[in-house]
């Protein structure tokens, strides 16, 4: 799948971004930025900036399979490092007296002078490509890493130090002299200020055929209920249409931190493990590790150990702490954990299940919160799209823009919840503009002012609601009355009864994700048959789909997929809201309680 991203002009007025590539799915496009970049070939026995983290923040036997292009990074990686290839195209734009070197320095460039980009030093086994060096005091230089976090987790801050630390060590052993080393990284407080596509000015209307909401003559391309537009018509699919007007002004988009005196231990850190990770790269066969939580997230293509289904490693979120202890202990499988002082009533709860083979279902609880539901009931389930690079007024880095939704509505009473007899809505803006207003308004026409609206994993949700309600205040929309406020109030999340252990069934395997929960109630509802069967792939098939440079077959093709995605979501929601009803004696249309208003 192509995840390619370009900068498509830098100047005065800010960036613009240009969103997408001409590859079709299968392909493994490269953004022009990473291709400029002229990257070359490091042998697999070379320690290089990447193998260290991978090392330092994984272990050594998935550094030894990457070095040998044996991990391939999934999608959201992908995406995620196309936006850093944009960041960091970005941040030269600072110095435009520097020089684009992209391999070894020559003698006089390393005299400190002009910026340079994209340099690499070698020194033994291990070799670093510096994003800048930047000329400092007294003939030395300034080690600049660029990143396209925005350095507000602890995590974050870490991985810095010890990237920048990495890169320090090396060219100490190179003998290039550094007064300073720092990370410039996006700034979190920035906030694009305008003159771009910005979310109040798209009208109430219906979008039109295509992709435009104020063209009422031409609504609704898909059906009376599906709010998604055709967007690829001449005018909606042209390069202007696409990519004009995504500007901002650059000031204050980036931000600089000093860590030259923060560095010793990271360094020392980097000397003592340079030699035993050169050692393991320099070996024909990956090291085998002893067990650890580390195997619960491994990807690596040959596994250790062969572990049995259901063990230690698939409680369902037991602390990591007390994984580490359990595992010291020398404990793997559930007989020899049951019963142990760190273990909780939900992880008893799935051994019981994985024991028996069946369900566990704890009817008092699941019955408790099922009475909370006032009808009708809103499934709904959003999809967004998050830029490095924010294209919108009000947005800033990394900040989720919703660009659809799909909409079940079971009404109090009833008859058949099945597919054709319950009622559907969806959005999908088609258009390359800020969809948030446009959204908005057909979420308020869409959801009405009593009932319950179930959503999986309600942090997202009420996440989106917050920043639509920020974006768009009521001062401005004076009609909306606090409806998007009472959408927060009325959220209800179905996804607590499996993530508490209310319900738990062995084929989870200790998740509680609605991929895992769902074939537990119906295994003929797999995402496998599905083209787009996860919200990364949702997101750069949508960035895919407004690009003036896919054909309009293609972005057809594209859009019924993440309608088909996302109705798929809420649809399960529907179904396991019918048989966990039925499993604990409960009428899944009947009402409980008064209806909510609001």
């Amino acid at each position: 799948m192509d995840t390619s991203l370009e900068l498509k002009s830098v100047g005065p007025d800010g960036y613009r971004v240009h969103f997408g590539g001409s590859g079709s799915p299968g392909e493994e496009g490269r953004s022009a930025s990473l291709g400029r970049l002229g990257r070359d070939r490091l042998e697999p026995d070379q320690l290089t900036k990447s193998r260290y983290m991978t090392g330092t923040a994984e272990n050594e036997r998935v550094m030894w399979f990457d070095s040998r292009g044996r991990l391939s990074p999934n999608i959201g990686e992908r995406w995620r490092m196309e936006q850093g290839n944009l960041v960091a195209e970005l941040a030269r734009e600072e110095f435009p007296d520097g020089e684009f070197v992209g391999g070894p320095p020559s003698g006089s460039q390393l005299q400190p002078t002009r910026p340079l980009f994209e340099v690499r030093f070698s020194v033994g086994d291990m070799a670093v490509r510096v994003d800048m060096l930047r000329p400092g005091p007294s003939g030395e230089w300034v080690l600049t890493e660029v990143k396209s976090s925005t350095m507000t987790s602890r995590s974050s801050q870490k991985k810095a130090r010890q990237d920048v630390a990495f890169q320090v060590h090396v060219l100490n052993e190179a003998g290039v002299p550094l007064s300073r080393a720092e990370v410039m990284h996006l700034n979190p407080e920035y906030v694009h200020p305008g003159s771009g596509h910005s979310a109040s000015e798209h009208s109430a209307s219906k979008p039109s055929s295509n992709g435009s909401p104020g063209d009422e003559s031409s609504s609704n391309a898909h059906s009376s209920n599906a709010h998604s537009s055709n967007a690829h018509s001449s005018n909606a699919h042209s390069s202007d249409a696409h990519s004009s007007d995504q500007r901002s002004n650059n000031e204050e988009l980036f931000t600089r931190e000093d860590l030259t005196g923060e560095l010793s231990d990271y360094v020392q850190e980097a000397r003592e493990k340079v030699p035993a990770f050169a050692a393991v790269l320099g070996r024909d066969q990956p090291p085998n590790l002893w067990p650890s939580r580390a195997c619960n997230t491994c990807d690596c293509p040959e596994p250790c150990h062969d572990l049995p289904d259901h063990s230690v490693l698939t409680l369902p979120r037991l602390y990591y702490g007390h994984l580490s202890q359990i595992i010291e202990e020398g404990r793997w499988t559930l007989s020899e954990i049951e019963g142990h002082p760190h273990l909780k009533p939900k992880h008893q709860n799935y051994i019981q299940a994985a024991r028996s083979g069946e369900p566990y279902v704890d009817t008092p609880e699941v019955r408790e919160a099922l009475s909370e539901l006032k009808f009708p009931l809103y499934f709904l389930d959003f999809e967004a799209i998050d830029y490095a690079l924010p294209p919108f007024e009000g947005t800033s880095p990394w900040e989720k823009v919703p660009f659809q939704y799909s909409l079940h509505v079971v009404e109090e009473g009833q008859e058949s919840l099945r597919t054709e007899d319950v009622a559907h809505e969806e959005f999908l803006c088609a258009d390359d503009g800020d969809p948030r207003q446009a959204l908005a308004e057909r979420l308020l026409e869409d959801i009405g002012r009593e009932g319950s609206i179930v959503v999986y994993n309600a942090t997202f949700e009420k996440g989106i609601l917050e920043d639509l309600q920020d974006a768009l205040p009521q001062e401005e929309f004076p009609r909306w009355e606090g409806r998007l406020e009472s959408y927060i109030d009325r959220l209800w999340d179905q996804g607590k009864i499996f993530q508490n252990g209310h319900y738990v069934h062995p084929s989870q395997k200790g998740s509680w994700s609605l991929k895992k929960v769902l074939p537990a109630f119906d295994p003929g509802l797999e995402y496998d048959d599905l083209s787009v069967q996860e919200g990364m792939e949702a997101v750069v098939e949508y960035s895919r789909m407004i690009s003036p440079e896919t054909p309009d077959s293609e972005a057809q093709k594209i859009e019924e997929d993440l309608l088909k995605y996302c109705e798929w979501d809420t649809w399960a929601m529907v179904v396991i809201h019918k048989k966990l009803s039925a499993l604990v004696g409960r009428d899944p249309t009947a009402p409980s309680r008064a209806p909510l208003s609001g």
